[in-house]
């Protein structure tokens, strides 16, 4: 038994983003998954219990007894379903990658954290040959778009960091590279859909901070909580959502309000 089991009284299983893609993605049949669709339009027929989706560009109208929105931190399924202005917080800037890199800076399976004033930045290999890392910089400033300027902008922030830690930017090709606003979303405690048929999931109803690690591990505890009420067969389609819902609701949003905590420790004990 390790250590961390014997804390918190359960096994406790790491798997990077990656490797749970590639096994997700392995169950799915070709047609299950149609990249590119965005929602315009979601009405719900009550009397009738159905919900209809309109794609953009598409004619075709999609018919469904349930609908659940797990379109991440920018749902546009959200927007539609709460019927209300809400605005994500944007907390710190972050490039991250996972890219092959021929000479790693760790060896398999081990990570490393390091901080510096108002900077962190996680790395390690993930499988033979293939790293990922994550570079945290608390600072204002628009996303670049162009690959080579974005790099160049990762490493100028990187200007007095130890070469190890440099080299595992400087060694990843430009275009692997992925600047984005770290953020979440707000709390919603009493509901995460107005409209009848249609909830929410993951990264859609509750996306978090990265400081717990939790957001793969919440999101897979929605699925597993939502098919356990679809499952009881005495329970109406619609209320089974609203079972799940409230299942679900408080706990996550709990874990948003401790990840932002723990952000605030990060960037001004760790980091400050």
């Amino acid at each position: 038994m390790t250590p961390i089991t014997k804390l918190v009284g359960y096994p406790f299983i790491g798997i990077s983003r990656h490797a749970l893609q590639k096994v997700l993605l392995g169950h799915l049949e070709d047609d299950d998954v149609e990249l590119g669709a965005r929602l315009e339009r979601l009405d719900t027929d009550e009397g009738e219990g159905i919900t209809e989706l309109r794609f953009r560009g598409q004619s075709e109208v999609v018919r469904a007894r349930a609908v659940i929105g797990a379109d991440g931190r920018r749902s546009i399924v959200r927007k539609k379903v709460l019927a209300a202005e809400e605005r994500n917080c944007d907390w710190a800037l972050t490039w991250w990658a996972l890219a092959d890199i021929p000479e790693p800076a760790t060896p398999k399976g081990e990570f490393r954290m390091s901080y510096s004033t108002k900077q962190a930045i996680y790395y390690g290999e993930v499988e033979e040959g293939v790293t990922m890392w994550s570079f945290t910089c608390w600072r204002d400033g628009e996303i670049e778009r162009d690959p080579e300027l974005r790099a160049g902008r990762a490493l100028k922030e990187l200007e007095g960091w130890p070469e190890e830690v440099r080299n595992v930017v400087r060694n990843t090709p430009p275009n692997k590279i992925i600047e984005v606003y770290v953020g979440d979303s707000p709390l919603q405690w009493t509901t995460w859909s107005k409209q009848p048929g249609v909830s929410l999931m993951g990264d859609a109803a509750h996306s978090m901070l990265p400081t717990l690690a939790m957001g793969v591990t919440t999101a897979l505890q929605d699925a597993a909580a939502l098919t356990k009420c679809i499952d009881n067969a005495d329970t109406p389609l619609m209320e089974a959502l609203k079972e799940y819902e409230n299942a679900r609701r408080v706990p996550s949003a709990t874990l948003q309000l401790i990840s932002r905590v723990a952000m605030v420790f990060i960037e001004n004990v760790l980091c400050g």
